[in-house]
């Protein structure tokens, strides 16, 4: 065998061992997506399947706010027919589940959250949204584009 013969072999082999190792190389590649295209199409159906949850627990929480709307109208009227004060019962029967004051999030099952005060005493803070307010909110927050805002007056 000469040596040219021999170094043509030596890179033929050479070549078949590069395209070895790329088709090694591509392969796992290959997988490697395969393995993250399955993990994406599992965390989606997983999200999917907690927001169907979520969806069915807006519906049952939906349901039992309506019973309890009506069995609050009932216990009020037979309070009102007996001459008792019903204005506990009347903030009882608010809409929302919670208990607290702040404003109704309809797209999260009608909580009503609690909005508590940095202090020690930690109460509710009050609830800014009633008719009789806008006077001393115009008066403090003036009319500027800010006033809807909690908390934030910006210079004009």
């Amino acid at each position: 065998m000469t040596l040219a013969s021999a170094d043509m072999i030596f890179h033929a082999r050479e070549v078949e061992k590069k395209l070895n190792k790329f088709q090694l190389e591509k392969a796992l590649e290959n997988h490697h997506k395969d393995m993250l295209l399955r993990r994406k199409a599992l965390d989606m159906q997983e999200l999917v399947s907690k927001l169907e949850l979520d969806h069915g627990e807006y519906d049952k929480l939906a349901k039992e706010e309506e019973e309890f709307q009506q069995y609050a109208e009932k216990a009020i009227a037979e309070a009102k027919s007996h001459g008792r004060n019903v204005y506990a019962l009347k903030v009882a029967a608010l809409e929302g589940v919670g208990g607290g004051r702040g404003q109704l999030f309809t797209g999260r099952g009608g909580i009503r959250p609690s909005y508590m005060t940095s202090d020690a005493k930690g109460l509710n803070m009050p609830n800014y949204q009633r008719w009789s307010t806008d006077a001393i909110k115009q008066s403090v927050y003036g009319t500027g584009r800010s006033h809807d805002r909690l908390g934030f007056i910006w210079p004009e």
